[in-house]
């Protein structure tokens, strides 16, 4: 195990490199229309210094009956950011739906989060 300073100087090292984008936390809030219903809405909740890749290989996925092709994208944050599967991000002029995130590695630099988009 690394020492703290070592980590930290890692961490920073990371963040000054390899994190090119900016990214948007979004979170969902519901406001009811006072009739019973209601209005989703997403909210920007943090920006966070992000790089945004493709994930090594395209899927495919059951969808009504037939089959569809789906790209899924990895989404590298710094190790403290907090975000859950409830989050959207937006990257650019393009949203993601979080899917899940991995924030367990041996050497906890990077978090990682896996998205699709929409």
């Amino acid at each position: 195990m690394l020492p703290d300073n070592e980590l930290n100087a890692i961490r920073a090292e990371l963040e000054a490199l390899c994190f090119p984008s900016v990214g948007y936390l979004l979170t969902k809030t519901s406001v009811s229309d006072g009739m019973g219903g209601g209005t989703v809405t997403w909210g920007t909740v943090g920006t966070v210094a992000c790089r945004i890749d493709r994930a090594s290989a395209g899927y495919e996925r059951q969808s009504g009956g037939g089959i569809e092709s789906w790209q899924g994208w990895v989404l590298s944050l710094t190790h403290d950011t907090t975000i859950t599967e409830a989050y959207r991000v937006v990257v650019g002029s393009s949203t993601f739906a979080v899917k899940a995130v991995d924030p367990e590695k041996s050497l906890n630099a990077v978090l990682r989060v896996y998205m699709e988009q929409l």
